[in-house]
């Protein structure tokens, strides 16, 4: 299990991010930060990786050595973070198998939603649970 961290700073508002998304979130260290409720402590030997943008790089970077042939996403916002990492997921691996589950993915916007998972499936990408 790898979590990412959606981890932005106090001048989170001055990035181009905050800039266009002005919704001050996921502070590193504040408890909005946090994995929630008992993941928190189950998680706590998994690797873990913080990233300050969309997508990660650095999850792409750790994934790309590995021989894993397939991998499930789950997170939120389905048409932000999930897409962007799935995308990077899949040119780090390439052949594997990359399943979205439906169940696990969230965002505030239901049509944008939907659109994320037709264009994932359209990359090649596995949608379980989608309805």
């Amino acid at each position: 299990v790898i979590f990412t961290y959606d981890s932005h700073q106090d001048n989170y508002l001055d990035t181009q991010e905050g800039k266009n998304l002005p919704v001050t979130h996921c502070i590193e260290n504040s408890e909005g930060w946090q994995l929630y409720g008992k993941i928190n402590n189950l998680a706590k030997n998994d690797k873990k990786i913080l990233k300050n943008t969309f997508g990660s790089l650095e999850l792409g970077n750790y994934l790309k050595d590995k021989d894993y042939e397939e991998i499930t996403l789950v997170g939120v916002v389905s048409n932000i973070c999930v897409i962007s990492n799935a995308v990077i997921v899949k040119a780090a691996l390439p052949e594997a198998t990359i399943i979205i589950d439906c169940k696990g993915i969230a965002s505030n916007d239901p049509l944008l939603q939907e659109k994320a998972i037709d264009l994932m499936a359209n990359l090649h990408m596995k949608i379980i649970n989608n309805g």
